[in-house]
């Protein structure tokens, strides 16, 4: 069964590459040179996750986006943006630090010979192969660009707009900012004034593990001249969609009247309710746990959000903000109802940004490096909640469809929940807001995964 599934899917990768061929490399950089011998220090934080990738997907409906015009309008608007033209260096005996040689982020230009919608509706699409640049194919590091997108034209005439994102540079939220930015300075309504600020994020809080060393964080093997990951296992990557109605079903069956799915006032202390967030990760949790036949890690999990509030990042730098928490329970995870997974999520939370600091730090000093990864140590549950996806605007339009997810992730698996889809586009989706989940996960546990919640929950 596994064969024939890996089978499966290795035709359809063959047949998206078919599909999609890149006509032409470009590369965009600053209006004016920043400075010799400028560079920006690598935190910690940043180098716990610099074998990890960001990924964003956006398609659009009859667009014409020219990458010379594209060059044009965005330079200056880079000069606010000078870490993501930088280039990563490593010394012999020292910190790894980015450059700020203004060699400039990569656009690439494709040509597929499908509609957006034959796309969609190819079985077993992920909407990112081959629309998405591969900053993981071992290339030589120093000359490795930070920052790719892929621009795709659809023979419908629609364009999908592909980024990838060295997560050395900084989180999800400070790539979905850049976007967003990068759509003002497309329309023109970027002021070359702009400073963004040097961000501060908050102090770890105290943490109430006993542990020396952070539970999320998981060594790998060391790596040559780039920052990639042994390809020691096949992910696969697929997108669910819940309808906002199958999520006022699932809190009335699973929280029942604890935790009442209402807009609560600004100055209500939701700390202790269950949101979707935590409702859709112990659903999954459970679900994974019975597929891995409850194996004794899984009773450890790992929540990743953002430390800082998300509007915030429009006004700063791009850097790692996000706060590591470890879940815990004693308890079997299989058989579990939702309710208790989910309060334990939101109860049992244990940060720790301060010893992923440490460890980090204490690796740098023993032995020059810290080669570690975050996502899929352990499962791991990124809430993307009240983030602005939907922000990059180009020409005037909105995204009819957006997604982000994660590459080089271990083999625990990574969980992306966020809110879902604003438009409304028949074909690609059919319902306005509700949650969407992004899971990436070993490739013979995908199938299982979309059978149990179809089966147990409607959700697909």
């Amino acid at each position: 069964m596994v064969s024939s599934l890996l089978c499966s899917n290795m035709s359809k990768r063959a047949e998206h590459e078919n599909l999609v061929q890149i006509t032409r490399f470009t590369t965009a950089t600053t209006a004016t040179t920043t400075g010799d011998g400028k560079v920006h220090e690598l935190t910690a934080i940043d180098l716990a996750f610099k074998f990890h990738y960001i990924k964003g997907i956006y398609f659009f409906n009859n667009i014409r986006l020219e990458i010379l015009k594209m060059k044009e309008l965005t330079c200056q608007w880079l000069m606010s943006y000078a870490t993501t033209c930088g280039r990563i260096r490593v010394p012999e005996a020292g910190r790894p630090f980015i450059k700020l040689n203004d060699a400039g982020i990569r656009y690439i230009e494709a040509q597929a010979s499908t509609t957006i919608d034959e796309w969609f509706s190819m079985e077993g699409s992920d909407y990112q192969d081959k629309l998405v640049p591969d900053h993981a194919e071992g290339f030589e590091l120093s000359y490795t660009p930070l920052v790719l997108l892929q621009m795709t034209r659809f023979k419908c005439g629609g364009m999908s707009i592909g980024l990838s994102w060295a997560h050395v540079l900084g989180d999800m939220f400070s790539a979905i900012s850049f976007m967003n930015s990068m759509g003002l300075s497309l329309q023109g309504n970027y002021s070359s004034t702009l400073h963004l600020d040097t961000p501060s994020p908050p102090s770890p809080r105290c943490s109430r593990s006993v542990a020396k060393k952070p539970v999320s964080l998981k060594p790998v093997d060391p790596t040559d001249n780039s920052w990639t990951l042994p390809t020691t296992h096949k992910m696969a990557t697929h997108t669910f969609h819940l309808k906002s109605d199958q999520l006022v079903k699932l809190y009335s069956s699973t929280i029942h009247a604890q935790a009442v799915f209402v807009d609560y006032p600004e100055d209500h202390d939701r700390s202790t309710h269950i949101r979707p967030f935590e409702l859709v990760s112990a659903i999954l949790w459970a679900c994974i746990a019975r597929i891995r036949e409850d194996q004794t890690g899984l009773k450890t999990v790992t929540l990743c959000c953002s430390k800082t509030n998300l509007n915030d990042r429009e006004k700063t730098i791009p850097y790692n903000g996000l706060e590591v928490d470890i879940v815990s329970v004693d308890f079997s995870v299989s058989e579990a109802d939702t309710m208790k997974l989910a309060s334990a999520l939101v109860e049992e939370k244990v940060e720790e940004n301060g010893m992923i600091e440490e460890m980090v730090e204490e690796a740098m000093a023993e032995q020059g490096k810290c080669d570690c990864i975050l996502y899929g140590a352990n499962l791991t549950f990124i809430n993307m909640e009240g983030t602005n996806v939907y922000g990059f605007e180009v020409q005037g339009q909105k995204p009819t469809f957006a997604r982000y997810s994660i590459e080089c992730v271990g083999e625990g698996g990574a969980i992306l929940v966020g809110d879902g889809p604003e438009i409304i586009n028949e074909g690609i989706n059919d319902d306005k807001n509700g949650t969407i989940v992004i899971a990436i996960l070993p490739e013979n546990e995908v199938e299982q995964l979309k059978n149990m919640l179809k089966r147990d929950y409607e959700i697909v």
